[in-house]
């Protein structure tokens, strides 16, 4: 259908008046609450689609959507009910190993189904009474699943595939320029079943919700729809044994939705080809119509398997009929329900029931449609016939067949009785054996001397006889044989025979074990027995070792003598020659030397180092299974554990002296900010006769690390350098000091610390003879002041701030 719209002069009163109402309107919002749930059903009238007919790609908000004359062509429903009816919970469960929570799990993936009518049918297979499950929740509804059976080679299989990516139909709520994406992803893998077919699905689904206002249709006017534009772009790939079948295709969507009821309330379908949108199916919400019926019906489970146990099984029928609101159902077992629209009928015996559906529009009760499907209730233990068998007689042969002889082919129908005590019904096809072509004359040759059995007695003189003739079938026929001697053959006077020494040849009915010459009767090609000599003789005598040496690793074993052989010993062997004699000889049979290795190896590391092990670099603690193979090959496992040596580099200060607190390590006190070595101060503490800064060097357990520098201030002195090299005043100072160093250097940088050794302000003075600077506010006392030349030369300076 092209898109073109018109809009007729009548109904622009409405629209003027529709806008005016919008204008004070809220827009709509749609939620999962206002969606189908299980056990609804929403009957649709569906529109026939023309060229010419409406538009249904009109957007905006405050809209009037007026398809007030849509007519209808039939009716169809859409029915949504519990999954756990569909007939494919278990087989979902087995496939995925759900065997003890197999409804929970079941909960999880689905809460609505509906029977869908897509259908693949190739040369190969047809896939029927595909049913889809969906999860309705509050934020989305998703098709998750696809159960299906399958017919091939008119054997019915059940199986359900689940979406590797499920598709996400609709995400809540629906608003106004809400828009969404989502991608999907299904595979229906029949290779499993030793069927040649796999189809999978990918797609691509947009919705945009591009609308809100009025919708007026037949059945009624909705003052308060939304409208959602979908557009589904699929890659289908269909693959039959080593054909490859790719599919790339658009489809349209339009629906409108009412808050006030579950569905869409009208919706048109399509197609996109190029840039045209072709629209070829329009579904309006409605009531019953008075259009003829359609009768249409399925049932689950698809195969039905009689329950030995409770004798009895039970099978679901889902109404799919048109246009009908009175339904009678017939179960093919005298029994009946009418009324009712998707009823549960037991079967008490196995065997094929032919179910009806009548369905009547009930403004017309004088019209109805029929629709019949076999139930076939198979009993894989019943001793039941089957429904048709084969059975073959000789011309002029009978066969009592429900108490009558009957000797023509034909069908014929026969009652039998399975072991619960049901009766069934057995179709007898009865053919004629074909009659066999024999020739009159059988040509038949014997040995002179010997004689032929023909129709009972032995005959030993050529000639022509008559006997009666049992075909393949057992039929019997009237034939001629004819009799005569086969010619006697021309045979050598000897033979010679070589066998193993210890072995023996039957000669002349006797087994010889000696080497020579020998009589026998010699029976021609034709089976005539005629006197020649043999010459028996031995064959050469291989010359084997007396005992073989062979080594294997521990836990392995050896073929010996036909025996797998896993612990070391002498065995005895039978060896077979060239010429397939016989000896015995010894197999003496030993382990490859065990590597010496120990379960357990222990490795120490440094922070930051690492060790190879198995291939790869560990510089983490912990245990490591290694495998080990030996120079013989053989393989054995061990245990490496990994250890990580960590060294404490705390110091502390008290009373001048630093002390390391990693105990049991060798320790080197260090000068920095060089970090050069103090000579002979290696104990874990140092007490420094100069203020300076001073850190120390840890050896512990192979791994080596050092603390950080820590200031010390000696006290007890006035000036660590000389007077005539350096002056700082005044001394006491307040919030100023100035420094002059006398001796040509010049000043980098000055700090000042506390007497605990905490730098308390620093600055920097590159390149300066002489500076004054401003000290922060500090608590009155004694303090350090450490003047670093440009040189790398350090100058101290006690002072007193008042």
């Amino acid at each position: 259908m092209l898109k073109c719209y018109c809009f007729k002069p009548h109904l622009l009163l409405v629209l003027m008046l529709g806008l005016l109402t919008f204008t004070s309107t809220a827009q709509v919002t749609y939620d999962s609450s206002h969606f189908f749930q299980a056990g609804d059903s929403l009957l649709y009238s569906k529109f026939t689609v023309t060229v010419d007919s409406f538009n249904f790609d009109s957007t905006g908000s405050g809209m009037t959507w007026d398809y007030s004359d849509l007519t209808f062509s039939n009716q169809v429903t859409h029915n949504y009910f519990d999954p756990n009816t569909s007939g494919y919970k278990n087989n979902w469960c087995l496939s995925n190993g759900y065997v003890m929570s197999c409804q929970a799990h079941f909960d999880q993936l689905t809460n609505v189904a509906r029977i869908s009518f897509d259908s693949l049918n190739t040369s190969i297979i047809s896939v029927q009474n595909t049913t889809n499950h969906y999860k309705l929740s509050g934020g989305a509804y998703e098709n998750a699943m696809l159960g299906m059976t399958i017919v091939f080679g008119n054997i019915p299989f059940t199986i359900t595939s689940e979406f590797e990516d499920k598709d996400s139909i609709y995400q809540f709520p629906l608003t106004y320029n809400q828009a969404d994406s989502s991608t999907s992803r299904l595979v229906l893998d029949f290779n499993s079943y030793g069927i040649p077919v796999k189809q999978s699905r990918n797609a691509i689904r947009r919705n945009t919700v591009e609308g809100w206002g009025t919708l007026i249709t037949p059945y009624d006017t909705f003052n308060s729809v939304l409208k959602m534009r979908t557009i589904v772009e699929r890659f289908d790939t269909l693959f039959i044994d080593t054909n490859v079948v790719p599919t790339h295709t658009f489809q349209v969507e339009y629906k409108w939705f009412d808050p006030n009821h579950a569905g869409a309330v009208l919706q048109a379908k399509g197609s996109i080809a190029g840039n045209q949108e072709v629209i070829t199916e329009v579904l309006f919400k409605d009531t019953v119509q008075c259009v003829p019926p359609q009768a249409l019906y399925a049932y689950q489970p698809f195969v039905v398997y009689y329950d030995s146990a409770t004798q009895s099984s039970t099978v679901n029928f889902t109404n799919l009929s048109n246009n009908a609101d009175s339904l009678t159902w017939f179960f093919g077992d005298s029994t009946a329900s009418s009324h009712v629209n998707n009823p549960s009928h037991t079967y008490y015996c196995p065997g094929t029931y032919f179910s009806r559906l009548v369905a009547i529009n009930s403004c017309n009760p004088n019209v109805a449609d029929t629709m019949i499907l076999p139930v076939y209730v198979l009993d894989t233990n019943s001793s039941s016939l089957p429904d048709t068998i084969n059975t073959a007689i000789c011309y002029g042969d009978s066969v009592l067949i429900n108490g009558n002889y009957v000797d023509q082919p034909g069908y014929y129908v026969e009652n039998a009785q399975n072991t619960s005590g049901c009766d069934s019904i057995s179709v007898i096809h009865l053919t004629l054996y074909p009659y066999d072509s024999i020739p009159d004359t059988s040509l038949v040759s014997i040995c002179p001397g010997d004689s032929l059995l023909i129709d009972g007695n032995y005959e030993t003189n050529p000639g022509l006889y008559s006997e009666l003739y049992t075909s393949i079938y057992g039929c019997d026929s009237l034939h001629m044989v004819e009799l005569s001697f086969y010619p006697y053959n021309a045979v050598p006077d000897t033979s010679s025979v070589t066998i193993c020494m210890g072995d023996s040849a039957l000669i002349g009915g006797n087994y010889e074990t000696n080497p020579g010459v020998y009589t026998e009767l010699y029976t021609s090609i034709y089976g005539c027995d005629s006197l020649h000599m043999v010459e028996l003789s031995f064959y050469p005598f291989d010359s084997v070792p007396d005992t073989s040496f062979v080594s294997i690793c521990m836990g392995d074993s050896a073929l010996i003598g036909g025996n797998y052989e896993t612990n070391p010993g002498v065995y005895t062997e039978l060896y077979t020659s060239t010429y397939g004699c016989d000896s015995l000889h010894m197999v003496e049979l030993s382990f490859y030397p065990f590597d010496s290795i120990p379960d357990t190896s222990f490795v120490s590391l440094c922070p930051g180092d690492s060790v190879l092990i198995d291939g790869s670099y560990i510089s983490t603690a912990g245990t490591y299974p290694i495998n080990l193979t030996s120079n013989y090959g053989c393989d054995s496992s061990a245990v490496i554990v990994v250890e990580l040596t960590t060294i404490d580099t705390t110091v502390t200060l008290s009373a001048g002296t630093l002390t390391a607190q990693q105990t049991g390590a060798v320790y080197q006190w260090l000068a920095c900010p060089d970090y050069l070595p103090i000579s002979g101060e290696t104990n874990n503490s140092y007490t420094p006769n100069a203020t300076g800064t001073y850190a120390v060097e840890f050896s512990f357990n192979g791994c080596a690390d050092t603390s950080g520098c820590h200031t010390v201030v000696v006290t007890g002195m006035d000036d660590l350098n000389a007077s005539n090299e350096l002056k700082v005043y005044p001394n006491p100072f307040t919030n100023q000091l100035t420094v002059d160093l006398q001796n040509n250097a010049t000043i980098q940088k000055i700090e000042l610390y506390t007497i605990r050794g905490q730098v308390v302000c620093e600055q920097l003075f590159p390149g300066n003879f002489s500076v004054t600077f401003t000290i922060p506010e500090l608590p009155k006392g004694i303090y350090l002041l450490r003047i670093t030349t440009t040189t790398g030369e350090a100058y101290y300076s006690k002072l007193t701030h008042e």
